[in-house]
């Protein structure tokens, strides 16, 4: 099972494929990849009732998050390593040398216009949950205060 999202649990992974077709979507398979089955059944039979029509019954439209599209600056990127690498992450016992290699590794396929969508889609989450972690860690445990993702360069 391939789990796309970072935080996804797979025992919460694992029982959502367990439950039957017709809890998850309705409709057949290839209705589904057209956009016409109905999806999340279950998810919206539960909160239906408390949400308008408008809402509930609303076509699913997928989500196109543009990290990769920020990630494509050079200041923003150059700014995400810094801070990054910069922060007290190191001292959580967190492989720094692997954070590095792969905002490295990042750095050389962002270059690339070949890549899956979605794999570029799922790095950039990667890249940009590294970031806000660092600013969480500089936050809370060295007590910096932040208005602009500037001020935690060293």
């Amino acid at each position: 099972m391939n789990i796309a999202f970072p935080y996804m649990d797979m025992e919460l992974a694992k029982f959502i494929a367990g439950l039957p077709r017709e809890l998850r979507f309705q409709g057949s398979y290839a209705d589904l990849l057209k956009g016409k089955g109905k999806s999340k059944v279950l998810h919206k039979n539960l909160y239906s009732s408390s949400m308008p029509d408008a809402l509930s019954m609303k076509k699913k439209q997928g989500g196109f998050a543009p990290l990769p599209l920020f990630f494509q600056s050079a200041d923003n990127l150059n700014l995400t390593e810094k801070i990054i690498l910069q922060s007290g992450l190191a001292d959580s016992g967190i492989n720094m040398s692997w954070i590095a290699q792969f905002i490295k590794r990042y750095r050389q396929e962002n270059q690339k216009a070949s890549n899956w969508f979605w794999y570029s889609q799922v790095q950039a989450f990667k890249l940009f949950n590294l970031l806000v972690l660092a600013v969480w860690w500089e936050s809370t445990f060295n007590g910096k205060s932040v208005n602009k993702l500037e001020e935690l360069i060293k």
